[in-house]
């Protein structure tokens, strides 16, 4: 990616799962959240305009407060253009089902409701910043008044103007028009 390879998009999603130690222990994941900080970090320095996307899962057992916020400032501080967000349901016959702790329904939705919301700003900002670059695009079809283009980043803008045909990649310029982000080819 940091070549500039043509075959490859600069775009990766990695699943964090969660920003706190405790937590990601007793997911048993193999990583840390300093180790998702470090490679995010990484990528972004060495890879402009990456989109960088990730899964959370919010309201695991043990889930406290203050784990919570590791989690959000976590997500806050890293430079992903977005987030998942998934809600920590008991699914019989595994261990995270007979675990003590278990996060109330209405403590685990209004988790899930900050990190959407962080995540649409950070989307937004990250759309936001490509106004006025030439991305490299596909061009999708679909139910809305004009095509879509996704670009090599994960950014999306309608494709107002150009000659790009659904399911055609190509250069598209991503302008501002009528206070909306578009895509020009």
């Amino acid at each position: 990616m940091a070549e500039n390879a043509p075959q490859l998009c600069r775009y990766l999603h990695l699943p964090v799962q969660s920003g706190d130690p405790d937590i990601l222990r007793a997911m048993r994941r193999g990583h840390t959240a300093d180790d998702f900080a470090e490679l995010t970090a990484k990528l972004a320095a060495r890879v402009p305009g990456v989109g960088i996307g990730t899964d959370v899962i919010v309201g695991f057992p043990g889930e406290s407060d203050a784990a919570f916020e590791n989690t959000y400032a976590l997500l806050r501080d890293a430079p992903v253009a977005y987030h998942h967000v998934f809600t920590y349901s008991i699914r019989k016959g595994t261990s995270a089902a007979t675990m003590p702790d278990q996060v109330p329904p209405e403590v685990k939705s209004a988790r899930n409701k900050a990190l959407r919301e962080l995540s649409q700003g950070q989307t937004e900002a990250f759309s936001e910043r490509a106004v006025g670059q030439v991305l490299d695009a596909v061009i999708e079809g679909g139910r809305h008044e004009f095509p879509v283009a996704l670009a090599d980043n994960y950014v999306r803008v309608p494709l107002v103007r150009g000659d790009l045909e659904v399911g055609q990649r190509g250069p598209i310029t991503v302008l501002r028009e009528g206070g909306q982000r578009v895509g020009v080819a």
